[in-house]
């Protein structure tokens, strides 16, 4: 495809929309998750801005993010088969776009033209892996658009973090445990609390510094420090247990 029609094609999917908004910001409605029986979540990488792939120490790398997504399902009689892809084959590589900055609406227009949808009884989740920045903010490195089944991630934010492979690879696989953290409801973002954990001045983020919602781990600094910390622990669950208590008690209704 060439570039001049793609862009051409971003334009027209962009314009005479509303701006969207991060999740962080926005109620999600967890309905559709929680009612589903499977969970797809698929990737989506530009030219350049492959996802890490290979083993976290003796962890495979992507079972970060499906021990952590089960977590949240644990002991209850309604949970989803959740499918992830965890080899750079089972991703869709796309040709790089060479922007610097995405807004959150070319984001958005790009998943139209990748974006695999719901399906009865399936909710998708597409994670797209992208060179550049955000346009908000470059030291952001990844986010959900509300209402959306869209996960954008920087790579070139966790590039210039300075850390060590291993340190990378656990803040990509963090951020996409945050985001979709905020996909899901959390904290106080459609999911109820059982407790007060929400840091009521950063949005859907909860107070635990120890826990993956926490709001500075959208960062580039706080999230390097958090994989830090995480691997020293040896921790596998990021989230904390207020936040693992709101899924797990959540009531359709």
């Amino acid at each position: 495809m060439k570039y001049g029609l793609i862009f051409f094609f971003l334009m027209i999917l962009s314009c005479g929309k509303d701006a969207q908004k991060k999740s962080s910001t926005e109620k999600q409605s967890p309905l559709p998750i929680y009612a589903s029986s499977e969970i797809l979540v698929n990737v989506f990488y530009e030219n350049g801005a492959e996802p890490y792939t290979d083993n976290l120490l003796t962890l495979k790398l992507w079972d970060l993010l499906q021990i952590n997504l089960d977590s949240l399902f644990e002991g209850r009689s309604d949970k989803p088969t959740i499918k992830i892809p965890k080899r750079l084959d089972e991703m869709v590589k796309f040709d790089d776009y060479a922007r610097y900055k995405w807004t959150i609406e070319e984001v958005l227009a790009l998943s139209k033209v990748y974006s695999i949808s719901d399906q009865k009884d399936k909710k998708s989740f597409n994670l797209f892996f992208l060179n550049g920045h955000a346009q908000e903010d470059e030291k952001i490195i990844g986010y959900h658009i509300s209402e959306t089944n869209v996960i954008a991630i920087f790579k070139d934010v966790i590039k210039a973090s300075g850390s060590s492979e291993e340190v990378s690879k656990y803040m990509e696989q963090a951020t996409l445990i945050h985001e979709l953290g905020h996909a899901f409801g959390l904290v106080n973002n459609g999911l109820a609390m059982v407790s007060d954990h929400q840091d009521p001045e950063h949005g859907g983020h909860c107070k635990n510094q120890n826990c993956v919602m926490y709001y500075a781990n959208e960062g580039a600094s706080s999230m390097k420090s958090f994989a830090l910390n995480s691997l020293a622990k040896g921790s596998v669950v990021m989230f904390g247990e207020q936040c693992l208590r709101d899924s797990r008690n959540y009531k359709k209704e």
